[in-house]
């Protein structure tokens, strides 16, 4: 299997969160980096997160029932793929905190 890296390296799980954007929060959790998400998607299943890292890959997207979303990724060494309902103004190489509950998603075929 050929897969493209990307430089934050995001991971073949596809990781979905249900989010809430903030450019700055306070410290209501404690943040937690992708590589740790990474390294056991199963003990954070289910369970509200925050990350903090630096926004790449957004892709804004428009569902065939004209529901406005966007994926990106949230990138240190390791990556995890963020999805949320909307438009937000994200920028490539923005610093981003998100916070919401984490989802790890396989996806079986093509």
């Amino acid at each position: 299997m050929n897969v493209k890296k990307t430089a934050c390296q995001v991971a073949l799980l596809f990781v979905a969160f249900t989010v809430i954007l903030v450019g700055a929060l306070t410290d209501f959790a404690e943040s937690i980096k992708p590589s740790e998400i990474l390294r056991d998607p199963a003990a954070f299943d289910g369970k509200h997160v925050m990350i903090s890292r630096t926004v790449q890959n957004v892709i804004p997207k428009t569902s065939r029932k004209d529901n406005d979303y966007e994926t990106f990724d949230l990138c240190d060494a390791s990556g995890v793929r963020v999805f949320t309902w909307g438009h937000p103004d994200l920028r490539e190489g923005q610093h981003l905190s998100v916070s919401g509950t984490f989802d790890a998603v396989k996806h079986v075929g093509a």
